[in-house]
């Protein structure tokens, strides 16, 4: 058999389960794609209690608890594409900041050298 039902309501599938798919969230890393900026996105789910485009409890229960896996699956996808370019822009923030902090100890220290000259 191509595939097994069990009567607990598992199904076992040898090998990949493979589906069609019309979209592919790789558009994400396009440079017109807009990235919802962090302050939104802590609102939007501070006020709907999921993330933008994924369908919430309500939704599912709306749906008869069922959901299309294979959507959810690109949508995830899509979740994590954008966790990624987030994740990109804290670290060049916080290289931005870590290199503005060396420029600034390397100025106080000539400061500090300049005015313990005056004082002596």
């Amino acid at each position: 058999a191509a595939f097994t039902f069990k009567q607990n309501g598992n199904l076992q599938i040898p090998g990949d389960l493979i589906t069609d798919t019309t979209t592919y969230p790789d558009y994400v890393f396009e440079k017109d794609y807009e990235l919802m900026g962090l302050a939104e996105l802590a609102a939007f789910i501070e006020r709907e209690g999921h993330l933008p485009n994924v369908p919430s409890r309500a939704d599912v229960d709306a749906a008869g608890g069922k959901v299309r896996v294979n959507k959810l699956q690109i949508t995830l996808l899509e979740k994590i594409e954008e966790l990624t370019l987030y994740t990109l822009h804290q670290q060049q923030a916080i290289e931005a900041k870590d290199s503005q902090i060396v420029e600034l100890a390397a100025r106080l220290s000539r400061l500090e050298a300049a005015v313990s000259g005056v004082d002596q």
